[in-house]
């Protein structure tokens, strides 16, 4: 009967051992898992800084450019004035001068200024795309600081579950160390042999049974209790 119940006993130190070992095998996938988010952040952090950087110094040319581009358009916008007012207000010829002579000046004005609202569309063109590209760095710049926050979290996060891990390891290096001792502290049976006055005593040995029955299944709800 005394094998029985140290049976018994080392089980269900087993089974909470068994249980401490897959708490542990969980936090060792929860930390692996979290690793894997702060390394692959790490790469999206470097990758975005460094197309940041790049980013800035195109930018700086792009500011160099459109500063050309915008005296540019001023220019050529101050000379289309001219040529509009010259077109509307075309200079008198003299009485020597042939008629198809002022046609002839006046087109060619005409076709000069078509040209040069051409190019003012172009540099319009390319000052939209320059405020857009402002834009994109705007939005390049909020992207690199909630990396920063999120990676910042998933380091205190790993770090938290390495302490707990440690703990726990403890823990099961003690309950291995004495199993029986813990699980009889925990779940002490009183199962006392019958006196020897009463060993002949029939009622005697019919509670003691009882009693011994009772115990064992007290023991074994206690480990179906521990194995769910």
């Amino acid at each position: 009967m005394k094998d029985v119940f140290e049976e018994l006993e080392a089980e269900v130190a087993q089974c909470a051992v068994d249980r401490k070992h897959d708490a542990i095998d969980r936090k060792n996938l929860l930390i692996a898992n979290d690793n894997l988010i702060v390394e692959c952040l790490s790469k999206e952090v470097f990758f975005v800084v460094t197309k940041s950087e790049l980013n800035v110094a195109r930018f700086a040319e792009m500011h160099v450019a459109n500063t050309s581009v915008e005296a540019r358009c001023l220019a050529l916008e101050a000379e289309l004035v001219t040529l509009h007012n010259i077109g509307n207000n075309p200079p008198t010829p003299d009485k020597d001068t042939p008629d198809f002579d002022s046609v002839f000046v006046i087109g060619k004005m005409q076709a000069s200024l078509q040209g040069k609202d051409n190019v003012i569309r172009q540099l319009k063109k390319q000052l939209s795309q320059l405020a857009e590209n402002d834009k994109i760095k705007h939005h390049y710049k909020e992207l690199y600081d909630s990396i920063k926050i999120t990676r910042a979290k998933h380091i205190e996060q790993v770090t938290k579950l390495t302490t707990e891990n440690v703990n726990m390891k403890t823990c099961v290096s003690k309950a291995t160390a004495n199993p029986q001792v813990s699980a009889r502290d925990k779940h002490a049976i009183d199962v006392e042999p019958i006196v020897l006055h009463l060993r002949n005593n029939r009622d005697a040995h019919l509670d003691y049974l009882r009693h011994v029955k009772e115990s064992v299944e007290t023991i074994r709800d206690i480990v179906r209790k521990l194995r769910l």
